[in-house]
């Protein structure tokens, strides 16, 4: 018995259906979802805030109220709201823009949005899909 029988893999993106059920194994290897064919993941939406969230583990800024992207087509906005801003939220900030320009690939822009603020306003950004919000606030 080889020494990873029994483990499984977690799912790549290619991994990923829609109702269309697809079979894993007739998937195209490698290939990511698109604006244009979302057929491995539900919605382009999704895909783009879940490997957002990927981007941004152990990268949140230290100072960070809230964390969020905006999706229209490939133009992708990572929203950070902060309440003070130093040397090291700002590297952490790039470090994640850097890191989801890996994940979806060559044609998507990744733009980022910072704002100093004094409690999170996350409501009043009805297009931002917030995936992290400091608690307290």
């Amino acid at each position: 018995m080889s020494p990873d029988a029994g483990r499984h893999a977690s799912p790549g993106p290619e991994q990923l259906h829609s109702t269309d059920r697809v079979p894993v194994a007739e998937a195209d290897a490698g290939m990511l979802p698109t604006p244009e064919d979302s057929k491995r993941a539900p919605v382009w939406e999704n895909y783009v805030v879940a490997q957002a969230s990927q981007a941004a583990l152990g990268l949140i800024p230290v100072h960070a109220l809230a964390v969020g992207v905006v999706v229209e087509r490939y133009d992708i906005r990572l929203h950070v709201q902060l309440r003070e801003r130093n040397d090291g939220d700002v590297a952490d900030m790039a470090e994640i823009v850097f890191e989801l320009e890996l994940l979806l690939g060559r044609e998507a822009r990744v733009e980022l949005v910072g704002e100093v603020l004094d409690a999170p306003e996350l409501g009043t950004r009805p297009a931002v899909v917030w995936f992290y919000a400091a608690r307290g606030y």
